[in-house]
């Protein structure tokens, strides 16, 4: 999220930055300042109105700093668009640009740090040794429990430095007193505590006099990841940006821009986060036969087997085979919370069993299948690995074609349970889910005539009481992504969706890219066709395989 704007002037130079209570930018003046105008800058109509008669401010000790302290709750749209408007007026601000909360640096300390480190791309950590200034009270040993109560959420917080240090050993008050550190960000002077911080520090003879910057060394072994990304990375990258964690690796999806770069970022992923041992970046190369990344080692052991729980579950896997997101656990979680004991599901393109594996251990049946060789051995091992004396995994699993998979053996086994469920008064409900979205919609078809009415003649079976329910995923890049993805299944489907179908977004894939899925239940309609229409040469040329599962 935006935590502010820089804006700069002519003849003068930005320094750092602080944002907390009120976002605020420190501007450091220039021997030829033009103080006038920036006051008048500050005092115009429509900055006042904005900044709520923002003016600039000198900060305490610094004779040549400034600040401006600006409003909060205003969009980032908003204040481009004052400033925009503003450097009609005043020619001599000369560049605005937006600062990213992610982007932040280390307030007074980072900025040396980043001249020392900026543009690094092979990693030196004896270079990230700094001194810094760290706000803290001295507090009476037998007082540390309250005030441990009343500063928790505002103690400095760096790995492997203690919040509570040891005074001088030639300090008076050695034996009896600690002193209490404090976030850097929160705390510039004794008037930034709350009254009830000041009150319960009168309460416990915290003399206001103690509080002040103590000096700290920090080494690389202080900084997190994010710490370290920020002062080397170029202040006009937007950073490495999320990235997945699957067991022991984390996948990256860097842009060109941070090239340079990668194997030092892969190598303080590595460093930094205590349970990742293997760094990887997706290329562009992809597999067209399974829809497979080629994937790049950044830093870290050449170790693509790993596991990932999710669900209750745990699934094994060798990463660079197969796909998996862990982004779609909410997902696999809603469409499993729809299922009955003894509920039939078909998991069309199972992959290494997201649905398939927690839908069985729900006492489901399931019929699982994947076209991928790697995903059907995980499959199958997967199944092995969560069984238990509690869990019986019990599934039906193939490898093939799922146009296959459904006229072969979904067509058989829903003959069957209609014959069985037919007379029941609450048959079990049928699922199939089809979860390849870049292509799922145009296997729909396969749906429409699968059976004749002589193919339940010959079985005795009743249609209408349990008609399954398709669950088929897509991407959809319009503004009106709900009616998109609803086209795209009558498309596939090749006849108007039946009544009742909605559309459910799973989660946003890029920047005008959303994942859905549409559902609707199956009709005798859809179905079922007379001998003639299915055998007609038309229908053979419409119903062609497209292939490639994950």
């Amino acid at each position: 999220a935006t935590s502010g704007v820089i804006f700069v002037f002519r003849n003068f130079k930005i320094i750092s930055s602080v944002f907390y209570g009120y976002m605020a930018t420190r501007v450091l003046c220039s021997v030829s300042t033009r103080l006038t105008q920036v006051e008048t800058f500050t005092r115009c109509t429509n900055f006042r109105h904005w900044a709520n008669g923002a003016r600039l401010i000198p900060c305490v000790d610094k004779s040549n700093i400034y600040q401006v302290k600006l409003s909060k709750d205003r969009s980032i749209t908003h204040w481009k668009n004052i400033l925009r408007s503003l450097k009609v007026r005043f020619p001599w601000i000369i560049h605005i640009f937006p600062v990213n909360k992610n982007r932040m640096e280390l307030t007074g300390t980072s900025n040396s740090l980043g001249e020392k480190v900026r543009g690094m791309t092979k990693l030196d950590r004896s270079m990230f040794t700094q001194t810094i200034q760290v706000p803290g009270i001295i507090v009476n040993i037998k007082s540390l429990k309250h005030l441990n109560k009343c500063f928790k959420k505002s103690m400095l917080k760096m790995p492997n430095i203690k919040a509570i240090a040891d005074l001088e050993t030639d300090n008076l008050c050695f034996k009896t007193h600690k002193l209490l550190l404090l976030d850097r960000n929160q705390y510039k002077s004794f008037d930034d505590f709350s009254e009830d911080e000041k009150g319960v520090m009168t309460a416990h003879d915290v003399d206001p006099n103690s509080f002040k910057m103590y000096s700290l060394e920090t080494t690389y072994d202080n900084l997190t990841w994010d710490d370290v990304l920020k002062a080397v990375l170029p202040t006009d990258t937007d950073g490495v940006g999320g990235f997945s964690t699957i067991g022991h690796i984390v996948h990256l999806n860097l842009k060109d821009n941070l090239n340079d770069y990668k194997f030092l970022i892969g190598e303080v992923l590595v460093d930094k986060i205590k349970t990742v041992k293997t760094v990887i970046n997706k290329t562009n190369t992809i597999d067209t036969t399974f829809r497979n990344f080629s994937l790049e080692l950044l830093g870290g052991e050449d170790n693509m087997i790993t596991i990932n729980k999710e669900n209750g579950c745990s699934f094994e896997m060798d990463f660079s085979k197969v796909y998996w997101n862990p982004k779609l656990g909410n997902e696999h979680a809603r469409i499993i919370s729809q299922l009955s004991p003894s509920d039939i599901v078909y998991d069309m393109m199972a992959g290494i069993g997201p649905f398939a594996i927690p839908a069985s251990r729900k006492q489901c049946i399931v019929f699982a299948n994947d076209l991928n060789p790697e995903s059907f051995k995980w499959l199958e091992h997967n199944v092995k690995l969560n069984t238990s004396k509690k869990y019986k995994i019990d599934l039906n699993a193939y490898n093939m074609d799922g146009r296959d998979f459904i006229r072969n053996i979904v067509k058989m086994d829903m003959l069957k349970k209609w014959k069985k469920h037919g007379e029941e008064i609450a048959p079990p409900n049928i699922h199939i889910i089809m979860n390849l979205p870049a292509i799922a919609t145009q296997f729909l078809d396969v749906f429409k005539g699968l059976y004749t009415t002589s193919d339940l003649q010959a079985e005795g079976a009743t249609i209408k009481p349990i008609m399954p329910t398709i669950h088929c995923y897509c991407f959809c890049k319009s503004e009106d992504q709900e009616n998109e993805a609803l086209e795209m299944a009558e498309l596939g489907l090749r006849m108007p969706l039946p009544e009742g179908a909605t559309v459910h977004n799973v989660r946003n894939v890029a920047p005008k890219k959303d994942m859905m899925c549409v559902e609707f239940r199956l009709t005798d309609n859809v179905l079922i066709c007379q001998e003639d229409e299915t055998n007609s040469p038309q229908r053979k040329k419409m119903r062609t395989d497209t292939g490639g599962d994950i």
